[in-house]
């Protein structure tokens, strides 16, 4: 028997508060089941965007369920009840997780004849009672900007906001409030969220059980890209970025890595039945029998590649962005006196490179790296968007075999090898000989 009938016989006989809720449980239960299917049909992120519309309707479905329990026969127009239910977070971004929790945004106007603390309550009550995993907020659109000066989590929470069901005059006052808070203190914003990357990615190295959520070169490090470009240029995909920050084939391989992670992920809670987001030893061989890998460890060395990928993509494209917004005027004469060529500057034993220089080869990198005194030292990501996107030609020339061999004499070599490293050329350069 379909839902809506089976929903509307409860109402119709005046049933129980837990009839329904039981309704939803088992409907939702089933539609978890059916998940390992769908998996198998449709992964990465598409298999997210399905199972984030099946949400949105089931969560719609709920709210029709409760207008319809408090107004009976004389149910207004859905657009006429000052309510919008809004996803945040991984749902707002069409990214949920099979055990991620559902994360909403309740907003409402108090208006006269409406009785909406009662709407909303019941909706929630109905939610859980049915199973649903919900985080939730509940703010009248005027409290909207107040409450994202108040917590930084709230304020990142509320850039990814996303209309479910509800009033869209409603969501378009919310609209306006998304605005101005996105515009507000920028600066301020985005390097709190910078430094937050910063401690997590010292809490979270690689790892070869790496977390593909929390660890260097995971999915939060995906998560500050887009948090950054919202703040900076209002976009809402970074796929409108291409071209104008960095060029398709970047942001090409910057997907295909990304879609490997969305993979790997839903089949991590999908095995462990709950939300389970590392990588680890014991969950390897279903994991890789999941995702059609021969081995697991072609498996481990294809995500391990994948996190390569963001955070060389993260590292360059964040600094890229916020630069604007970090660039301390009284340095400007600094580095001026310590240019080393055009473009490419050693301030405090960092080697930093304008993201106006046009790429350098390979061999003029080298010999500014022999030039510079034997110590330690690290790298501004303009130097590593150089070393990673530098043209190096197979075989080595006898030039660069040379210049290689200069720099190994180098008792602090450690340093620019790990730069090859992060730029992925370390391979190029001395095992592919």
């Amino acid at each position: 028997m379909d839902i809506l009938l089976q929903i509307e016989d409860i109402i119709e006989k005046n049933g129980s508060d837990f009839e329904l809720s039981k309704l939803f449980k088992t409907y939702i239960e089933s539609y978890k089941d059916s998940l390992p299917e769908l998996f198998e049909n449709s992964q990465g992120k598409d298999f997210l965007v399905k199972h984030t519309k099946k949400l949105d309707s089931i969560i719609s479905l709920m709210y029709k369920t409760i207008l319809r329990r408090v107004f009976g026969n004389y149910l207004p127009m859905r657009s006429s009840i000052p309510i919008a239910i809004v996803a945040l977070g991984s749902y707002g971004r069409e990214q949920l997780c099979v055990h991620s929790d559902i994360d909403l945004l309740i907003v409402y106007e108090d208006v006269e004849g409406f009785n909406t603390q009662l709407i909303i309550e019941k909706l929630f009550y109905l939610a859980l009672d049915s199973g649903l995993k919900l985080g939730h907020r509940v703010h009248e659109t005027s409290d909207l900007f107040k409450a994202s000066t108040e917590d930084i989590t709230i304020k990142t929470s509320l850039m990814e906001s996303r209309l479910i069901t509800g009033s869209p005059f409603t969501w378009h006052s919310t609209q306006k409030e998304l605005n101005k808070i996105r515009l507000f203190e920028q600066k301020e914003f985005i390097l709190a969220k910078v430094e937050e990357a910063q401690i997590r990615r010292k809490k979270y190295p690689t790892s070869m059980q790496p977390n593909i959520k929390e660890s260097v070169g995971g999915l939060r490090d995906t998560q500050l890209l887009i948090w950054v470009a919202q703040t900076i240029y209002g976009v809402d995909n970074l796929r409108d970025l291409s071209q104008t920050l960095f060029s398709d084939e970047e942001y090409k391989e910057y997907r295909i890595a990304l879609e490997l992670l969305y993979r790997v992920r839903s089949a991590l809670h999908l095995i462990a039945h709950k939300q389970e987001d590392k990588l680890i030893l014991e969950l390897m061989p279903q994991v890789s029998k999941m995702l059609g890998f021969k081995t697991e460890l072609k498996m481990l060395t294809k995500v391990l590649q994948a996190q390569w990928r963001i955070n060389n993509f993260t590292q360059i494209f964040v600094k890229k962005m916020v630069k604007p917004y970090i660039t301390n005027m009284s340095y400007v004469k600094k580095f001026k006196n310590n240019r080393l060529s055009k473009g490419i500057y050693l301030l405090d034993d960092r080697l930093y490179a304008s993201f106006n220089l046009k790429i350098q080869p390979i061999n003029d990198v080298l010999e500014i790296l022999i030039s510079i005194p034997d110590k330690s030292y690290h790298f501004d990501a303009g130097f590593l968007n150089q070393l990673t996107y530098t043209k190096i030609p197979y075989p080595l020339s006898n030039k660069t075999y040379m210049l290689l061999k200069d720099l190994l004499k180098k008792d602090n070599i450690y340093c620019f090898l790990k730069l090859f490293w992060d730029a992925g050329i370390l391979h190029l350069l001395f095992f592919k000989f």
